[in-house]
């Protein structure tokens, strides 16, 4: 008689999971690109936040693990202090200030100090302010792409941009690109960019 064996346990990926279950490879990306860029500093300890009105509790947290402000209470995140304590330990703490505050200058300009590119959750006005602009640029070149239209074509914004990385090139407005101080820039730390040189070589005379 055939000695019966128990059959192994199969421990399945999520992407494996999400092939056999007709999820697209595609989809399971768009749903990962979603999450909080906090998922990874935010422990179930910080959910005590969202009862919380405290705000030298909040401050404490954010102090100690600046995930915590995820977890904040509406009236903490609608809170200016509690805001600029998160957003200026890291910029990307901008996506989770309340709505109206995302138009603050002050709190948008200490969070794009932190890390440029938290620019793309700051309210559509500060992404046309040249001040907030230019800061979030000189601290990474690529939060030009969250820029406005305007912005994108004022040349010291761009310049500063490309100076900051050249990868910022791809973003600057088509009217700037032949500009030579700007693509020599940009093509000095990204060669690659050369072949979107208007005139290439009008670079080449800079050198």
């Amino acid at each position: 008689m055939p000695t019966s064996t128990r059959p192994k346990r199969v421990i399945a990926s999520s992407d494996q999971l999400a092939f056999t279950s007709g999820t697209s490879t595609k989809a399971l990306a768009t749903a990962r690109s979603k999450r909080s860029l906090y998922d990874a500093f935010s422990p179930p300890a910080f959910s005590w936040l969202r009862r919380s009105t405290n705000r030298s509790q909040s401050n404490r947290a954010v102090r100690k693990n600046v995930g915590a402000f995820e977890w904040a209470s509406e009236e903490l995140r609608a809170d200016p202090e509690v805001c600029m304590e998160a957003v200026t330990r890291d910029g990307f703490a901008l996506q989770h200030v309340e709505e109206d505050l995302r138009a603050d200058k002050a709190i948008v300009l200490a969070a794009v100090r932190n890390r440029g590119t938290a620019l793309a959750f700051a309210d559509e006005d500060l992404m046309d302010d040249r001040v907030v602009c230019t800061t979030a640029v000189r601290q990474n070149g690529e939060a030009l792409q969250y820029a406005s239209e305007d912005i994108k074509k004022n040349r010291d914004v761009a310049l500063a941009a490309v100076m900051q990385d050249g990868t910022a090139y791809l973003y600057v407005d088509p009217s700037l690109r032949a500009d030579p101080e700007i693509a020599y820039h940009a093509v000095k730390g990204k060669w690659q960019l050369l072949a979107l040189v208007p005139d290439g070589r009008s670079v080449m005379l800079l050198e």
